[in-house]
Order: structure tokens, then sequence, then C-alpha cells
């Protein structure tokens, strides 16, 4: 279905913050255009495909980086902050991604090869990739909510936020509800990856595992941001601030737990789908941290900034690998999640349909 286009009628009657960006400096109009087209695009094709009615996008009148999913009063809304545009721009700069092709060095000649041939395709830009990549990573998230939403026997209001607030009290569905949104959303990132292979006219099944690991670096880049406490830093002096170790606390999983969910789900379904490019753990694991350490490296100028995500990931790995079994255990047995996933025909993405 189209979405819905009057902005001011919808905001009167639900009371919308949102951010009216006309009259700013020209560079900052082209920036928020930007978002809004590729947002309100991905929305009216999805909400199209699942047939739903009362679709809205907009951006919320709020500085932080965020997204949002909500259901009221029977219109389905996703909105991302007028923070989120300006900072993605600051964190996705041209010159933080040019160090890239180092991670080549640590593979073997083949996939070395197939990195360094990207890094010469013209028709290839690393950091707009890896943007599109991240923005469609969030849209699928907060997307993938609504369709729980809708789903859900419940008659109340939803409002999800993609970033996690200490203030929210925990609840295992909300929690079980962001672990099926990052996964779905995954799954539909390694497709636009896919989709990108076949546009770049690639048949080679190392250069689609480069892109592959290069479109899944860039998720777990922008959650790093987050989970290092930069993404909101306006003023670019990155002090790096990790949150403590939880599992049963707040409205989201830890970073830690939805990063490890992601890169985990990303290696079940590339080896469904591509059984023939063989993803191990280790490979996988060595590409997309190699690529985060050579960008935050650049963003921080510290080396060893990503030495702190080694330290969490080892000493809490059983029980982020406990906290993601219990989840999964919890997920498919929620309704909502079972139906969609049995409407799809998926296992958590791996989809037999186009939904």
């Amino acid at each position: 279905m189209p979405l819905l286009k009057n902005s001011d009628e919808i905001s009167r009657y639900l009371h919308l913050d949102m951010f009216d960006y006309n009259g700013l400096p020209e560079h900052l109009v082209k920036t928020y255009s930007f978002y809004e087209n590729k947002f309100n695009s991905l929305y009216e094709e999805y909400s199209e495909i699942w047939d739903l009615e009362n679709c809205f996008f907009y951006i919320k009148n709020s500085n932080s980086c965020n997204a949002s999913a909500i259901k009221i009063n029977g219109y389905n809304l996703i909105n991302i902050t007028n923070g989120y545009p300006v900072l993605m721009e600051r964190k996705f700069r041209e010159e933080l991604f040019r160090n890239q092709i180092l991670v080549a060095i640590i593979n073997e000649k083949n996939i070395s090869d197939a990195y360094c041939q990207l890094h010469e395709n013209q028709s290839f830009n690393i950091k707009e990739f890896m943007l599109e990549c991240s923005i469609r990573f969030t849209f699928h998230h907060e997307f993938r909510h609504i369709l729980q939403f809708n789903n859900s026997n419940s008659r109340t209001n939803f409002n999800f936020q993609e970033n996690l607030n200490t203030n929210t009290a925990f609840k295992m569905k909300k929690h079980a509800w962001e672990y099926d949104a990052d996964r779905i959303a995954t799954a539909k990132v390694l497709g636009f990856a896919n989709d990108t292979k076949t546009i770049l006219g690639y048949e080679d099944d190392y250069l689609l595992k480069c892109i592959l690991y290069i479109a899944l670096s860039s998720i777990i880049i922008t959650k790093n941001l987050f989970y290092f406490n930069v993404i909101n830093d306006y003023s670019n002096a990155l002090s790096v601030k990790i949150k403590e170790f939880y599992t049963k606390k707040f409205s989201h999983p830890h970073s830690l737990v939805r990063m490890i969910n992601i890169i985990s789900y990303f290696i079940d379904c590339a080896n469904d789908r591509y059984p023939s490019l063989g993803f191990e753990y280790q490979e996988v694991i060595n590409n997309v941290l190699g690529m985060n350490r050579l960008y935050f490296s650049s963003l921080t100028q510290d080396q060893s900034v990503l030495d702190d995500f080694f330290t969490e990931w080892k000493n809490n790995l059983n029980q982020i690998n406990a906290y993601n079994n219990e989840l999964y255990e919890f997920a498919i047995r929620n309704k909502p999640i079972k139906q969609l996933l049995l409407y799809t025909g998926a296992d958590f993405g791996i989809t037999s349909k186009s939904r």
C-alpha cells in the first residue's frame, strides 16, 4: 500500500514530534532528503509486499541517533531521529574506510585477490555500500517490529526504540522480539549483498564472499558504535565507554549478545544459501572484526580500541551463548514470531518466499 502522505494531519492526530528540516542550510537539506527518501522507499516497498495499511515514516525531533517502530491507533509508524542522518554521515565518512583493503592481508590468496578486485572496481564504493547496509539493517529491524505488532493479539499501542533504554523494565518477550528482528534484518542485508554482486556482474564465489563479509562488517561496526558509546558524539572527542555486561535487564539484550547472535545467524544463512562458499566461523570472525579494528583505529586514532571488545567477549562467552540459546527457545514459541516464520516458510530468515 502507498505510504500516507498527509504529514501535517497525521502529526496533529497522533501528536507526533516531527522534525522540519526545510529552511536549514542546503547541505543539511540534502542529507535529510536522502535519508527520508531512502526510508520512505523501503517502507513503501515492504508495506506493499505485506499488504499493510496506514503506514507512515517520519523524522522525529531528537538530536540522538535512534530509530523506532510504533503502532498507535491503527497506524504503523517508523521513524528516525533528526540526529540519525547527521551522526551517521559523521561516522560513515569516506576517509574512515580507506584502510579496509588491508583486511586482504589476513586472508588466503583467493580471498585476498577478490578484495583487491573489489577495491579497484570504480563501480563499488565501500563507504557507500557499508552505509547502505547499515541503513537497510536499521529499516528491516524496525519493519520486523511492525510485523510483530500486527501479528500480536494485544490491542495495546507499541513503541519500540532501536537503542538500549536502561530505564525500561526487563521483559523476556521484548528481548526475544529484538533477537528476532536482528536475525531477520541480518538475512535481508545478506540478500542485498548478493544483489550487489549481481549488479556488479560478478560470478566468482570469492568476490561474493568478500561482499558478504563487508556487509556483515557494516552491521557490526554500527552496533559497536553504540556499544562503545561514541555514536552520539557530535564533537568526535570519542571517549570510548562500554556498557557492563548483563542478560535479563533493560529494554534490549546486551550489545555483545546481539552482535554474536547476528554473526552466528549470518553464518547459518550464508551456508544455507551459498553452501559452495563454505563459511567457517573463524574466517568470518577474522574478516569482520579485522574490518572493525581498521575502522575504529581510523575513527579514534587508537589501535587498541577493540581490545575491550575481545576481553568482554572472552570473559562472558558462556553467558552470551547460553542467553542467545534461551532467547532462541523463547522466540520460536512466541506466537507473533511463530506466525511470521510459518507464514514466510522461514527458519529465522532463510525464506522460501519473497517476503
